[in-house]
């Protein structure tokens, strides 16, 4: 994995967005709205604090309109890394 950086999340952003853009227009995710509305992306400090990144972890919250759904749901997904801990 990655040093947990802006560069490092713009470029998850940016293929995340890409990928679900894709799906928003091959049907996967409601078309009755907006692609902005259909699908967001965020991997920021807000859900990324310094405790976080100091742990390893990086969080993505995705919310996703998909077809017929009336309600949006999140996936949260993270990777755990390492920490070294001297005793």
């Amino acid at each position: 994995f990655q040093l947990n950086d802006p560069k490092l999340r713009d470029s998850l952003i940016a293929s995340l967005n890409d990928f679900f853009g894709r799906e928003y227009t091959k049907g996967a995710l409601s078309n009755l709205v907006a692609p902005s509305e259909a699908f967001s992306v965020k991997i920021d400090s807000e859900n990324n604090p310094a405790a976080t990144v100091a742990d390893g972890i990086l969080y993505a919250d995705i919310l996703l309109l998909p077809v017929d759904a009336v309600e949006q749901f999140r996936i949260r997904i993270g990777k755990r890394g390492s920490s070294a801990t001297q005793a």
